[in-house]
């Protein structure tokens, strides 16, 4: 299955290696191929409107162009995505 991931961090000074080293070994695990990667560095009290890899793959999620694979999504964005979707 081919796959996209989202990772986010709140600060610049931090990093989303091991969001994506998690991330690809699960999709290793289960012989998923990642096609794309969306990765951001925005505070988690910003709402969807306000990031924009995340717009950008839900644009793409409604297209239906790939399946996603999250770390994790609190629960306020994650109900926010269901909506959309």
């Amino acid at each position: 299955m081919k796959v996209a991931i989202y990772t986010r961090v709140s600060t610049s000074q931090q990093t989303v290696q091991n969001q994506l080293l998690e991330l690809y070994e699960v999709c290793e695990r289960n012989d998923w191929t990642v096609v794309e990667e969306y990765s951001e560095v925005i505070s988690g009290t910003k709402g969807v409107e306000e990031r924009s890899e995340l717009e950008r793959m839900l644009i793409d999620a409604s297209r239906k162009r790939k399946s996603f694979c999250f770390k994790k999504l609190s629960y306020p964005i994650s109900q926010k995505i269901n909506r959309r979707l």
